[in-house]
């Protein structure tokens, strides 16, 4: 009726990637442990994305993790993607590990891609898994 026909297809939304490809994970929104918050046991979901800015005493096993500068893990990490501005005492297995200026990370690490900002704390043993 206004110049638009009923099945012509909507305009991608703005910072949309054009063609309609989307990353498998477009789709998933994370969860959020805010600062003040306490969680002690095991946290898993194998395709969730997690931002923590409280603390977490147990295991971590998600898709993409990123630890903000208020965010603590004493425990076990496991996912694709981990950025760390806050802390962790515990191993981490990941393919991607970005450490921030603010990290602060004691335990063993096993990476695929490692950055590390000027500042950051690593200390224990790391190895860079190529397979």
């Amino acid at each position: 009726m206004f110049g638009r026909q009923k099945d012509a297809p909507a305009s991608p939304a703005p910072g949309a990637p054009r063609g309609g490809a989307l990353p498998a994970d477009a789709h998933l929104k994370p969860s959020i442990l805010s600062e003040g918050i306490t969680l002690v046991g095991d946290l898993a979901t194998p395709t969730g994305i997690l931002h923590l800015d409280g603390a977490v005493t147990g295991t971590v096993a998600v898709t993409a993790l990123t630890i903000g500068p208020t965010g603590s893990v004493q425990g076990a990490v496991t996912a694709t993607t981990v950025t760390v501005k806050g802390t962790v005492h515990g191993e981490i297995t990941c393919d991607e590990l970005v450490l921030a200026g603010s990290a602060v990370v004691t335990g063993a690490v096993s990476y695929r891609t490692l950055t590390v900002q000027a500042g950051a704390t690593l200390k224990g043993p790391v190895t860079r898994r190529t397979a």
